[in-house]
């Protein structure tokens, strides 16, 4: 499998993970990385942002890759205190959204864990606070280098 199918496997097993999962409040948006500017979008909104990975060789081209992505959340209200307990609700859904089921992103990867709480920032827009705030995971992996053809 080349290495751009497994990362887009992982991506699109979160996505589905979320898509799916029953959020105690709307979301309007699941954006991946820097797609979109933060003004472009209306929250609530999940934010999956990738980080760079630690690499360990395994045996000839397998490796074992342990991969920190950040699952955050935003919330807009004019209550500053319901901006931050929803968007922390919401990332914390979010993250255990990915980490849930049997099969580890559908068999993308071998573990998911939740390492760190990001505590939020706030962001004042037409009079209403955003508020954004996450959870940091680490996902493991195994892959081989294979080429096509």
């Amino acid at each position: 499998m080349l290495l751009s199918d497994k990362l887009q496997n992982i991506e699109d097993a979160i996505e589905a993970k979320l898509e799916e999962y029953d959020f105690s409040y709307e979301v309007r948006n699941i954006v991946f990385g820097e797609r979109e500017r933060i003004n472009n979008v209306t929250p609530p909104t999940i934010w999956v942002f990738f980080d760079e990975s630690n690499i360990e060789t395994v045996s000839g081209f397998a490796e074992q890759w342990t991969m920190p992505i950040v699952v955050a959340a935003t919330y807009k209200s004019r209550n500053i205190k319901e901006s931050r307990q929803r968007a922390e609700e919401l990332a914390s859904e979010a993250s255990h959204a990915v980490m849930s089921g049997q099969q580890k992103l559908n068999g993308a990867v071998r573990l998911v864990k939740r390492t760190r709480f990001l505590p939020g920032t706030t962001r004042i827009q037409d009079q209403e606070t955003i508020y954004g705030a996450g959870f940091g995971l680490e996902l493991t992996f195994r892959w081989c280098l294979t080429k096509e053809g």
